[in-house]
C-alpha cells in the first residue's frame, strides 16, 4: 500500500507524484508488516524498520532501539519516544486505511511518562483512533517495553488536502 501527493509537499500542486509512506505487503512470523524506506535521508531514517500489526481498534506498532537512541543512562531517550509517538499516529492511520488522500499533519503531541525503556530492546506503541471530524482526527495510545507501560499519549492531526492529492 502505498500514500502518495502530488506536488512537492509544500502545498503546491504540478509536481511528481511523491510517495510518503509504503506499507510492505509481506506479513512476518508476528503478524507485523514493515513500513519500506522510500528516500534515504529523511528523519524517518533514524527509526530504522516501524512494523505494525492491526489487533482489532489498536495499532501495535514496534521499533528496535539501541545505542544511537539512548541516553546517558541507557534508557531509551525521551525524545526520541515523541517523535516515534508522531510517527506511529501516521503509521496507525496508514495500517487501518484510514489516512485522508491529502495527508494530515500533526496539531498536538502529549506524552505522559510514567517509566523508562532500556536501550536494545524494542519498544511498542498501541495507537488507537478515539474520533474523526470532518478536518480532526483524535489517537491516544500506550508505549510498552516487554509487557511493562512506559507512557500514554494523545495526539491530533489535522486532514490536509494537498493540491493535486490523490
Amino acid at each position: 500500500m502505498t500514500f502518495t501527493t502530488a506536488g512537492d509537499g509544500a502545498g503546491e500542486g504540478g509536481g511528481a507524484q511523491v510517495e510518503r509512506l509504503v506499507l510492505a505487503d509481506d506479513v512476518d512470523s508476528d503478524g507485523f508488516r514493515a513500513f519500506l524506506p522510500i528516500a534515504a535521508g529523511r528523519f524517518l531514517d533514524s527509526f530504522g524498520t516501524i512494523r505494525v500489526r492491526v489487533e482489532g481498534p489498536v495499532v501495535r506498532c514496534r521499533v528496535e532501539t539501541g545505542r544511537a537512541h539512548s541516553n546517558v543512562s541507557d534508557n531509551v531517550h525521551g525524545g526520541f519516544i515523541l517523535a516515534f509517538v508522531d510517527q506511529v499516529m501516521f503509521c496507525a492511520l496508514l495500517a487501518q486505511e484510514r489516512l485522508p488522500r491529502g495527508g494530515a499533519v500533526t496539531l498536538q503531541a502529549g506524552m505522559n511518562f510514567i517509566g523508562a525503556a532500556k536501550a536494545g530492546l524494542p519498544i511498542d506503541a498501541l495507537v488507537e483512533i478515539t474520533g474523526e471530524t470532518g478536518r480532526m482526527l483524535f489517537l491516544r495510545g500506550l508505549i510498552e517495553q516487554d509487557g511493562a507501560t512506559i507512557g500514554s499519549f494523545d495526539g491530533t492531526l489535522r486532514k490536509v488536502k494537498w493540491a493535486g492529492a490523490t
